[in-house]
């Protein structure tokens, strides 16, 4: 072999290592690239889904305190028909009101909310709220709730007022020793 088919042959080969050594970048170039846009796809499902749930929640907000500011109306229409129902002279007012009333209701049912019942429940402090204690000498009754003031009211699952509430509680008396 002659020295000139020697260095050609060398040439080859280092021409050959340094393609080789480009190849090896480039695919190294390539999967940090991939990395980095699967990293990217991952960050933005996780953006996307926490601007959903932030939204979401927002909207939840929104809605809850919308409802907080009707519950006084219904609370209102509530009065109204009572003291309505026990005037006579208002037979035709007192279906009017009823109509609108019951389509209030019918609203407020179809998005979720409902009344909590209260009155001779036991009391519970995620419901209630006491405004007044009324003494016993029953035991049975003790912590019941005799009269509700102000209806509470869930939203779904969640309180959006609690029922306003008197509740008695059992003292025993001291003759009963």
């Amino acid at each position: 072999m002659t020295s000139e088919t020697k260095t050609h042959k060398t040439s080859v080969e280092h021409k050959k290592e340094k393609k080789i050594s480009e190849l090896q970048i480039a695919k190294n170039e390539v999967k940090e690239l991939t990395e980095t846009l699967q990293r990217l796809q991952a960050e933005f499902e996780n953006f996307k889904k926490r601007t959903q749930n932030e939204m979401s929640q927002c909207i939840k907000r929104s809605n809850r305190e919308l409802i907080k500011n009707l519950l006084p109306v219904y609370d209102d229409f509530m009065r109204a028909i009572k003291q309505n129902s026990t005037n006579e002279n208002h037979a035709s007012e007192d279906d009017g009101l009823n109509h609108i009333f019951a389509k209030f209701q019918s609203i407020l049912h179809d998005e979720g909310i409902h009344s909590l019942e209260a009155k001779n429940t036991i009391f519970n402090p995620k419901l209630h709220e006491a405004l007044m204690v009324e003494p016993t000498n029953e035991k049975k009754k003790d912590n019941t709730v005799l009269e509700v003031f102000e209806e509470g009211f869930m939203l779904k699952d969640e309180i959006i007022r609690h029922s306003k509430v008197k509740v008695a509680k059992y003292q025993q008396n001291t003759n009963d020793n």
